[in-house]
């Protein structure tokens, strides 16, 4: 898959690419605004020494008043600076400064017996700060989190599925040419000129095969009649365009084509799989028929008025189903 195919494949997927990073940030967000916050203290310890020693002291206060108060106490010496850093963590900023100060004033106490050459000063926490995790940062993480998901998801689903993406990928899949596309603005009188050459001028009954749905073979017989009826004529014989059902449907496609002058396939891009393709190729040759080649429909180039019809027809049909009914 290359670049361009992916980008091709995010638009069509818009929805989810949209939808999930949205779910995972309400997500992240409400997760973040329930949680309790988190504050933190710290009180400073100064030495006139080298700390090593007085920092184990810390620590083994720290450990203590940590068990105590239930907060997270810790003591971290700096040799460079001579000073002992105390901290505290936990969801009462209150506590926090309390237990910093605490753990500071007893081991000024405890190193002042230890060490008593070594002269120990206290810069005490006066209040706590919050660092709870950011909102806007975690719920920008989580959006870019839910592309990255929505990306993987994608591809996973286009592979499993293996549409067709191109005319070229179609036409290596099929090894039939690839005849044009139905829906430009041309009005089909390109498809039209492309079938006619790969028919031959001698071609009385064209039939069209679909891959995935009978309403693209109808479409495009429609627009190849209306093209050649205002369309030069280039031969004695103006050919008839006989739409089928998909061989997925049954067989009568395949003793359409072999009654056939020529057989086109029409295949839908990014709809239409490329096994079934294949398949409908094969089967094809078993009857006998060669196709004469491709017939594309793009959501960009007139399929999504070909999905629309799709849509009527199926309604159109439980209508006439439900009115036989009754």
């Amino acid at each position: 898959m290359t670049l361009l195919d992916l980008l091709k494949l995010m638009k069509r997927h818009w929805k989810l690419m949209v939808v999930l990073p949205v779910v995972c940030a309400i997500a992240c967000a409400g997760v973040l605004l329930v949680m309790p916050k988190t504050y933190s203290a710290t009180a400073t310890v100064s030495v006139s020494a080298e700390p090593g020693g007085i920092g184990g002291v810390a620590e083994g206060v720290a450990s203590e008043v940590s068990g105590q108060t239930g907060l997270e106490v810790t003591a971290k010496a700096n040799t460079t600076a001579k000073t002992v850093a105390i901290t505290a963590e936990g969801g009462d900023g209150s506590a926090c400064v309390n237990a910093v100060n605490d753990t500071a004033e007893k081991t000024k106490a405890k190193s002042a017996s230890l060490y008593d050459k070594v002269a120990v000063q206290v810069a005490k926490a006066s209040s706590a700060s919050d660092i709870s995790p950011s909102l806007p940062k975690y719920v920008a993480v989580a959006i870019l989190a839910g592309l990255f998901i929505a990306i993987c998801l994608i591809v996973v689903i286009d592979m499993f599925r293996a549409p067709v993406h191109s005319a070229e990928e179609a036409e290596e899949v099929s090894g039939a040419p690839a005849l044009g596309y139905a829906g430009s603005p041309d009005g089909g009188r390109r498809l039209l000129a492309n079938v006619s050459f790969a028919a031959g001028t001698d071609a009385r009954v064209v039939c069209i095969v679909p891959v995935g749905s009978a309403v693209d073979a109808e479409r495009v017989c429609e627009e190849l009649a209306m093209a050649a009826a205002t369309a030069p004529q280039q031969s004695a014989v103006r050919p008839r365009f006989r739409p089928t059902n998909p061989l997925s449907a049954g067989v009568d496609a395949a003793y359409a084509a072999r009654n056939s002058d020529a057989t086109i396939v029409v295949v839908r891009e990014w709809l239409d799989s490329a096994p079934d393709l294949a398949s409908t190729v094969r089967e094809l040759k078993l009857a006998g028929v060669e196709p004469a080649g491709l017939a594309l429909i793009s959501e960009g180039k007139g399929g999504r008025k070909a999905k629309a019809e799709r849509k009527a027809g199926r309604k159109g049909g439980a209508g006439r189903h439900a009115g036989a009914g009754r």
